[in-house]
């Protein structure tokens, strides 16, 4: 019942804004303006030079960040800070000088982009590097639990260690997983790399 409760809501709270256009999903704003002066006719810079607020009130993603829970939901916003207050301004005041551009595909100078264009170009390949840094690290701790159950597995070569354990508590034998893992991938590429399927046309008879 509580499942049905929050789809409804949620449903409600979207067609609120996204049916009848009652309020916006994204609101933010930017924390520098701009303004010339009348006297010297030049363009004056104010407030935090590329720094940005912004929030997406979403079902979807208040739904997620319930399931999740408050530890990585915290995480998660914390990143979007570091991102937006700390990267990009950073990103907005040693590169308002450079006179190319570096990896921008349309070829849009760094002092010409807003905050949502540098995250695009730029910070979204430092969060790329971060979360595969992240997986790494894992697969670096999780590398003992990884050779154990590899060890487990040759141990299964055995035939007295198949009497050793209940039959529910055994894995598969190590030689069924090493053909397994060797003709799936013989068989894709034979299906990849092989001949294209036979096409069989239906004509239609002569009246």
């Amino acid at each position: 019942m509580t499942v049905i409760r929050g789809f409804l809501v949620g449903l409600a709270y979207k067609f609120a804004y996204l049916g009848l256009r009652l309020w916006r999903e994204i609101v933010g704003a930017e924390l520098s303006w701009f303004s010339v002066d009348p006297v010297k006719k030049t363009t004056l810079r104010h407030g935090f030079l590329g720094g940005s607020v912004a929030m997406e009130i979403s079902p979807e993603l208040l739904g997620v960040g319930y399931i999740i829970g408050p530890r990585i939901a915290g995480i998660t916003f914390a990143g979007g800070v570091l991102s937006f207050l700390v990267l990009i301004p950073a990103i907005k005041f040693f590169g308002d000088g450079l006179q190319f551009p570096l990896i921008s595909p349309s070829g849009t100078l760094i002092r010409d982009m807003d905050p949502t264009t540098v995250q695009r170009h730029y910070v979204l390949y430092i969060g790329a590097g971060a979360v595969a840094t992240g997986g790494l690290i894992s697969l670096i701790r999780s590398l003992p639990t990884i050779i154990a159950a590899f060890q487990r597995g040759m141990r299964n070569f055995s035939p007295k260690s198949a009497g050793a354990q209940p039959r529910t508590e055994q894995d598969l034998p190590m030689s069924v997983v090493l053909i397994g893992s060797a003709v799936s991938p013989a068989l894709f590429f034979w299906r990849w790399a092989g001949p294209p399927p036979r096409t069989v046309s239906w004509r239609s008879r002569p009246p």
